[in-house]
């Protein structure tokens, strides 16, 4: 009988963008949600100049990580409908 495949250890990203009030509603989601988070943010533009690259990231913990995408989609689609 085949083992079922290992899942990656750790952190997952759960959103990544270059919007800054889209980066905060989707932290303010989270956190109304209690689901904890990690976030980075790259503020050195100079990189962007040659490439495009998400400026700010969300990650959560693994288990996590469909339940904040849920929460982070309903959050950023209620803005749509504002």
């Amino acid at each position: 009988m085949a083992e079922p495949p290992v899942q990656p250890a750790g952190p997952a990203i759960a959103w990544r963008g270059n919007d800054p009030i889209d980066f905060s509603r989707a932290l303010a989601a989270l956190k109304a949600h209690e689901i904890q988070s990690y976030q980075i943010s790259e503020h050195d533009n100079l990189p962007y100049l040659t490439t495009f690259q998400p400026r700010y990231g969300i990650f959560v913990r693994r288990d996590d990580v469909a339940q904040a995408e849920k929460v982070i989609r309903e959050a950023l689609a209620s803005r749509l409908s504002e």
